[in-house]
């Protein structure tokens, strides 16, 4: 997949944020004891990942614990303690990175480990401003990475779009790089879908996504999807489950093996832990398949996975700007917006587009 292959190996790889990463690496080789680095904004900015090739660049080990896996303050301290204690093999310095912090169970907790801690501590989450993590920001510098803007996300498409001879029309980036909402994964794999060749891809695709609905072999689902995409045929699997399958619990218990599979590859793709890959085939295609009671012997016309942005952030941001709200409250207004539009022109007066009132309807 083209995001595996062009995601950074150093930080003159990264795309956009130059002068947040610069901030970032100062506060490290000036960190003081007691204080800590708050990383936050949306999905896709690029926050762990920029911790962790900062931590390869400065010869640091990186200590990582996720909020998530560690909720309570005791869990959170014996993840981080017990790994930060150890002496390392090449007696390196060591930073300390919790993610996920809106996860976290005792704030109070976290702002113990600031303050003992010999190592800097990075807390990365999204939203810093909520009410109980007002005492933890007093203990931290705050250094937002924002979105990729889409001219530099266009450039960097169609540098990858000449490498790698896709031959994807320079319209066709631009409306990528604008439709992604600034995470460069999900353009990467638009951009592969924009190609020409994918008709022949997907030829392929529905000879394994026909194996995977019908066959009652594992050995053969499983040699059909080494030949393929796992990772993009679980996508495939979602869209085309309720024309393969008509019986409810059939449906339900496809979904709920995808819905477990697409937690091991966010994961995968969070700490890089490719070893899972075997959790997430066999947990989402080998459940889907084993979710038939039995093969149906009529034609199903598979259809392509619709790939959906994160479009409403554009339409909450134009309605948070008018009426001076975070877009978090501005979610209340959505409804009322979609209300109104009916017999008032309010979409103009908030700058919504076509677009963003058919997704707010």
């Amino acid at each position: 997949m083209l995001p595996d292959k062009y995601r950074p190996k150093m930080l003159s790889d990264m795309i956009g944020n130059r002068e947040q990463v610069a901030e970032i690496r100062d506060w490290i080789a000036a960190w003081k004891k007691g204080k800590a680095l708050l990383l936050y904004g949306p999905t896709g900015g690029g926050k762990s990942l920029a911790i962790e090739l900062i931590a390869k660049e400065m010869h640091c080990e990186l200590v990582e614990s996720h909020a998530s896996d560690n909720r309570s303050y005791r869990q959170l301290k014996e993840s981080i303690m017990k790994a930060s204690g150890q002496r390392s093999l090449m007696l390196r310095k060591k930073l300390i990175l919790v993610d996920e912090i809106e996860t976290l169970e005792s704030v109070k907790g976290v702002i113990e480990l600031i303050e003992s801690s010999d190592f800097p501590v990075i807390l990365i989450g999204t939203n810093p401003y909520e009410k109980r993590l007002f005492s933890l920001r007093q203990h931290c510098r705050l250094v937002k990475l924002g979105k990729v803007r889409h001219d530099v996300l266009s450039r960097f498409l169609m540098q990858v779009n000449v490498k790698e001879k896709l031959n994807v029309p320079d319209s066709s980036i631009y409306g990528i790089s604008k439709a992604c909402n600034g995470d460069v994964r999900s353009a990467l794999i638009d951009l592969l879908y924009s190609c020409p060749a994918v008709r022949e891809y997907d030829e392929d695709v529905f000879n394994t996504l026909k194996i995977i609905f019908r066959s009652p072999k594992i050995g053969d689902i499983r040699e059909a999807v080494s030949n393929s995409d796992s990772e993009g045929i679980v996508q495939w699997l979602e869209n085309n489950i309720p024309a393969e399958y008509t019986d409810p619990q059939e449906i339900a218990s496809a979904y709920d093996f995808l819905s477990k599979a697409d937690l091991f590859m966010a994961r995968i793709i969070k700490r890089q832990s490719w070893s899972l890959q075997k959790y997430f085939i066999d947990m989402g295609i080998l459940g889907v398949s084993a979710s038939k009671k039995q093969v149906r012997n009529v034609f199903v016309s598979y259809a392509r996975p619709v790939y959906r942005h994160n479009s409403m952030d554009g339409a909450l941001g134009k309605i948070s700007k008018k009426l001076h709200v975070s877009k978090k409250d501005a979610r209340v207004y959505v409804t009322l917006v979609g209300k109104l539009s009916q017999k008032t022109d309010i979409a103009t007066k908030l700058g919504l587009s076509e677009e963003d009132m058919e997704l707010i309807k």
